[in-house]
């Protein structure tokens, strides 16, 4: 008669490893951010007037959330950033929650450009042919706990980005000179 087996050890998994699967399933279900454009990309933005981006399904900070195997626990913590890279050379641009949507009832978009975490580019040229190759990407910073001790740590995790490419032009206007005796 063997009694060995129940003292066998459980091939409990380490926290790491189950922090990971919870992020993995928490990521399958979210989907790509879906970018609100304003001028929208049917048309074309124009020289030196501002491009703002939001996000529509914004999904904000998800958790903490918990997850165990046996007795080891662990909580995830997911900390979204919406970028939005212009295409046109210029860095990417770290934006405010969910982005910035611009709403012409408030006045000039000027002060909107400038607020800190405005998601919002000034093309300075036009395309040429093919259109800027912006995106849109939601960047995570993920952070997990265990009840043991010193068992910690962040885990990298692929952007989620969508490309929103972007047509720019330029419109000029037109001085007419008066002709004599016109006032």
């Amino acid at each position: 008669f063997n009694l060995g087996h129940i003292n066998q050890a459980y091939p409990w998994r380490a926290p790491a490893e189950i922090a990971e699967d919870l992020l993995a399933q928490v990521i399958a279900d979210l989907p790509p951010p879906v970018p609100v454009i304003s001028p929208p990309p049917t048309g074309a933005a124009i020289i030196d007037q501002p491009t703002f981006v939001a996000v529509d399904n914004w999904p904000g900070v998800i958790g903490p959330l918990p997850a165990c195997d046996g007795p080891v626990c662990v909580e995830i913590t997911a900390v979204p950033t919406l970028m939005f890279t212009p295409g046109d050379g210029s860095d990417p641009i770290a934006c405010a929650g969910g982005g910035t949507r611009f709403d012409a009832r408030l006045g000039a978009p000027e002060p909107a450009v400038q607020a800190e975490g405005a998601c919002a580019h000034i093309y300075d040229r036009r395309t040429t042919g093919e259109p800027f190759p912006g995106s849109v990407a939601i960047h995570w910073e993920v952070t997990w706990t265990s009840q043991t001790p010193d068992d910690d740590g962040v885990i990298d995790v692929i952007p989620q980005g969508v490309p929103v490419p972007r047509e720019v032009d330029e419109v000029q206007g037109i001085v007419v000179e008066p002709e004599d005796g016109e006032g």
